[in-house]
């Protein structure tokens, strides 16, 4: 705007430009460490951003670890949102972790609301939950998890149904 403009320079700062959107489809974004090595993908039928927020929104998103990192995780949702100024992936709309590791006894997490640091490898959600887990069901209001530990914290009550 500043090269093209035919206004002179001292009417720039009132300026004032238009919302810009950027769309990709297919979008693929990559997460590594410090020292640049690859940690994880995330992978969205669209990804949407503007000038005037410093949001990314994704639809049909989907996040993969790196197999070298031992992450049997991958994670499912229909929407998210890239939080500005943080590591977080905010998932909502049919969310599911699920571990990879072992094909007969799948462990499976739904809920409708999820929150990743996929730097930290951190889960968390304060809304309704479902675990499967070797053929039984836990239903949980709150979860946290370390998905590189395998470790899964509820916050609240749990309703078990166990199958013989």
């Amino acid at each position: 705007m500043y090269f093209f403009s035919s206004k002179p320079n001292d009417d720039l700062e009132i300026f004032n430009l238009a919302r810009v959107e950027y769309i990709v489809k297919d979008a693929k974004l990559y997460g590594t460490n410090i020292e640049g090595q690859f940690l994880y993908k995330i992978v969205a039928k669209k990804a949407q951003a503007s000038n005037t927020d410093r949001q990314i929104y994704l639809e049909k998103v989907f996040l993969e670890y790196n197999g070298n990192q031992a992450i049997d995780w991958i994670i499912k949702s229909d929407k998210g949102q890239l939080l500005s100024n943080s590591n977080v992936l905010a998932l909502s709309g049919n969310v599911t972790v699920q571990n990879i590791s072992n094909k007969n006894n799948m462990t499976r997490i739904a809920t409708d609301y999820l929150e990743i640091n996929p730097n930290t490898y951190t889960i968390a959600t304060n809304r309704d939950v479902l675990i499967e887990l070797d053929n039984n069901k836990i239903e949980a209001k709150g979860l946290t998890a370390q998905l590189k530990d395998n470790t899964l914290n509820f916050n609240s009550n749990i309703n078990a149904i166990i199958q013989p």
